[in-house]
């Protein structure tokens, strides 16, 4: 696979030992995503990986309608009462400051990952994955959020089926250049969702009147994506996340048909606007 290194980033070394040092001793980690298709896989990729890993991993998606996006500081208290040691964010937080240090205050950790444009002052996690920062050692700088959260699964060692899909889906509904390293994620990813036995995305693409095994950037683009992305707009994210993790086929067909039941009230609402 033609894809830079993920140690291109200077501190990819320091974010895998802190994540091998909290799985080996079992600290709590939460992931803490975003509500829309990157930050939903993003998620979603990187909680898989950790699990695989044997990691005492949770997840949290904020509501885009009660918090808004990135890090608050209502839900980082209510996971630090549960004693989490170690905060991995996706496809956010490079400009949530005050949170971080709200987080540092109570001695846990935070590992940042993201891609969105970075503030003057930078925020003082333990490490910012991010292309955008000129320091970051990382030659390109569009990927998107699962894009840099790939990377970091890749250094962690996750194989190919568990990534690349997600990345690619991404990758498309973020609408980031197509160009260098987007394209070979999204070629590549493309040929593992023909092969995908994800339960989630089967099932959605079946509900879409689509077979996943020849599924291209068009039907992930207008099809696909929008119905995750209705999930966090119109109603709760988690129902995205719930359908990604389906380990049946009635659970998974029966959210992705709640999935596009959104998506067609989102259609409706922004043609009768």
């Amino acid at each position: 696979m033609n894809f830079t290194s993920p140690y291109a980033f200077k501190d990819m070394q320091k974010s895998v030992e802190r994540i091998i040092k909290a799985i080996e001793t079992q600290e709590k980690i939460v992931i803490w995503g975003d509500f829309d298709a990157d930050g939903v896989t993003s998620t979603c990729l990187l909680f898989k990986t950790l699990e695989h890993l044997g990691a005492n991993v949770e997840y949290y998606i904020p509501s885009r309608h009660k918090e808004n996006h990135g890090l608050n500081s209502n839900a980082i208290v209510k996971f630090l009462t549960k004693k989490v040691k170690l905060f991995i964010t996706v496809d956010c937080a490079s400009n949530d400051e005050k949170e971080i240090s709200l987080i540092k205050s109570f001695n846990a950790d935070v590992i940042v990952t993201d891609h969105h444009d970075i503030p003057a002052e930078l925020p003082e996690a333990e490490v910012l994955l991010n292309p955008k920062l000129e320091t970051s050692g990382y030659p390109f700088r569009e990927l998107c959020g699962a894009g840099v959260a790939m990377k970091l699964a890749v250094a962690l060692g996750a194989e190919p089926t568990t990534y690349l899909g997600f990345a690619a889906v991404a990758t498309v509904c973020d609408i980031v250049t197509l160009l260098e390293e987007n394209r070979t994620i999204v070629k590549l990813g493309l040929q593992q969702l023909h092969q995908c036995s994800n339960l989630g995305l089967n099932a959605l693409a079946e509900g879409n009147q689509l077979r996943l095994s020849a599924i291209n950037t068009g039907d992930i683009g207008y099809r696909i994506g929008p119905c995750i992305n209705a999930s966090g707009r119109l109603a709760s994210a988690d129902l995205a996340m719930q359908l990604l993790l389906a380990a049946d086929e009635t659970t998974a067909m029966e959210l992705a048909s709640e999935l596009i039941r959104l998506n067609e009230e989102r259609k409706e609402k922004t043609q009768s606007c």
